[in-house]
């Protein structure tokens, strides 16, 4: 596994719109959300929050482990995402 670590430099211009975000469910998670919204990749978590909340808002995408592992199997990241929220926000 490879593992890089980001300067906080990198993203600094995103902690604030970060910040906002989480305070909804754990500022704690600001610099991964930070970092996210810099480059444009979704959060890959178990937090079902942090999930939800990337949902309702349409400011972020974020992955559970099963979705990340459908993508890898070949699966659009739409049909991953709509497993997901499935999954997340059953009807």
């Amino acid at each position: 596994m490879l593992i890089h670590i980001v300067p906080r430099k990198l993203y600094s211009d995103k902690i604030r719109e970060a910040y906002i975000i989480a305070r909804n469910f754990d500022p704690k998670d600001t610099p991964f959300i930070a970092l996210a919204l810099k480059l444009g990749i979704p959060i890959w978590t178990e937090d079902k929050a942090v999930i939800k909340y990337g949902f309702r808002t349409q400011r972020y995408i974020a992955l559970d482990t099963i979705a990340v592992e459908k993508l890898l199997s070949g699966k659009s990241l739409e049909s991953a995402l709509r497993e997901l929220a499935s999954r997340v926000e059953p009807k």
